[in-house]
C-alpha cells in the first residue's frame, strides 16, 4: 500500500492519499488541528516502538508552494472525523473514522517511523509550525491531567 500526502492551500487542508497494490486509490482530508494531532499520536508510537522520533528542520521561514492541480480521475477525498494511531504488535494499526466507520491501516515498524517522518514534512511544507504544535498540545494534556485530578479530589466523601 502506497501513502501519500500534500498540502491544498485552497481548500487549507492536508490530502493523505492511500493506494492500494491493485491500484484503487482512497483520499480523505485532515484538518491543520487533526493533522497536527496525527503528528503527536506518531510520536508517541515511535517511542513506543523504542524508534527514535524524527527532529525537526531548523526553523526557517517556509517557501509557499503553488497549489498543484489533483491529478484527472483522482479519488473525491473523504472528510476524516478522527484518527487513532495504537501500537499493534511490531507495528501498529492507523484507523481513520469517518463518520460511525473506521479504516484501518497496519504499518509495521518501519512504515511508521517513515509515516511519522511524512506527516511531520507536509506540516513543515505546509508552513505550520510542528514544534509549537506539539508543545500546544503537550501543555493541553498536561493542563486536562491537572484538571482530572483536582475534580477526583475535591470530590466530597
Amino acid at each position: 500500500m502506497a501513502i501519500k500526502s500534500r498540502y491544498d492551500v485552497a481548500a487549507d487542508r492536508m490530502r493523505l492519499e492511500l493506494q492500494s497494490a491493485e491500484g484503487a486509490s482512497q483520499a480523505y482530508w485532515f484538518s491543520r488541528r487533526q493533522w497536527l494531532a496525527l503528528l503527536w499520536r506518531s510520536r508517541a508510537v515511535v517511542q513506543e516502538l523504542g524508534l527514535l522520533p524524527t527532529a525537526p528542520v531548523a526553523a526557517k521561514a517556509p517557501r509557499p508552494r503553488p497549489p498543484q492541480p489533483i491529478e484527472a480521475g483522482a479519488a473525491e477525498p473523504v472528510m476524516v472525523d478522527g484518527i487513532r494511531l495504537k501500537v499493534e504488535g511490531e507495528g501498529a494499526q492507523l484507523i481513520l473514522v469517518i463518520g460511525k466507520q473506521g479504516r484501518g491501516i497496519k504499518l509495521p515498524a518501519a512504515g511508521v517511523k517513515k509515516f511519522e517522518e511524512m506527516v511531520l514534512m507536509q506540516a513543515e511544507r505546509a508552513g505550520w509550525d510542528p514544534q509549537a504544535a506539539l508543545q500546544r498540545l503537550k501543555a493541553t494534556m498536561v493542563a486536562r491531567t491537572a484538571m482530572n485530578r483536582a475534580s477526583r479530589n475535591s470530590r466530597p466523601e
